[in-house]
């Protein structure tokens, strides 16, 4: 289910709505056929109340995990930014020292950021990071501990900005590894289904006249699963949370290629 999710984020948002309607609708028809095998009298039909609990139910979970993967699209982006602005600071730093402590330790950093966004970032969509670039920050501190008393102030303030963008790291990290696990997708779809299904058992008529007495409920169901869909993996898809603030900090460190 998890490949099948993240190559679903992966989509544009209008590919993404459309297969999310479809899966609804294809729910929303198999609910109603169950619901015709299940009751023999056609002019009998569920009281209000059980349909009305289990749409509810269906309502408040949605919610919860919209809540949730809101806050981490939130905390994603305050990772970022956090990194970001770490990586400016540590290239005020770097104009204190001599030009060719200065060229290696941005050449560093310069590594580092294209680790990140070339390599860390799609592996994140799958809660997954870069040894690379764990082994890069441990080269930014050793490069920035040999400076020794050559510039204590600059040494001081590159080992502050080496911490920050460490611990910005681990909170994207962070961020990327907490996605809706399987078991809450499976939860949240078998409470669709079944929100369906009893409104399937409450709604008289024909066939089709429950088709459109519950297209609202198929639509408000999309509606809610894209959602979540679209914000579950901050990293991932067209609203996702894009590595240019990292590159912009580090466009004007020294250590370039002329």
């Amino acid at each position: 289910m998890e490949a099948v999710i993240v190559r679903t984020s992966a989509l544009p948002l209008p590919w993404m709505a459309a297969i999310v309607l479809l899966v609804t609708a294809a729910g929303t028809t198999l609910a109603v056929v169950l619901a015709r095998l299940v009751r023999r009298d056609l002019d009998t039909v569920l009281p209000t109340p059980p349909a009305a609990f289990m749409a509810t139910l269906f309502a408040l979970f949605v919610s919860f995990l919209a809540s949730s993967v809101w806050e981490d699209a939130a905390r994603a982006r305050d990772a970022v930014e956090a990194e970001a602005a770490a990586l400016l600071d540590a290239r005020a730093y770097l104009t204190l020292l001599p030009e060719d402590q200065a060229n290696r330790i941005g050449a560093l950093l310069r590594s580092y950021v294209a680790e990140v966004a070339g390599r860390e970032w799609p592996a994140m969509s799958h809660g997954r990071d870069s040894p690379e670039a764990d082994t890069m920050l441990v080269e930014l501190r050793l490069a920035v501990l040999a400076l020794g008393d050559t510039s204590t102030r600059a040494a001081a303030g590159l080992q502050r900005s080496a911490d920050s963008i460490a611990r910005a790291r681990d909170q994207r990290l962070s961020v990327a590894h907490a996605v809706v696990s399987a078991l809450k997708w499976a939860a949240v779809l078998c409470l669709g289904f079944s929100a369906l299904f009893a409104l399937s058992l409450a709604t008289p008529g024909h066939v089709y006249d429950q088709l459109l007495g519950l297209g609202p409920a198929c639509v408000a169901i999309t509606v809610g699963l894209l959602v979540v869909m679209a914000t579950d993996r901050p990293f991932l898809g067209q609203v996702s949370v894009t590595p240019q603030p990292l590159l912009a900090a580090a466009a004007d460190l020294p250590g370039g290629r002329e």
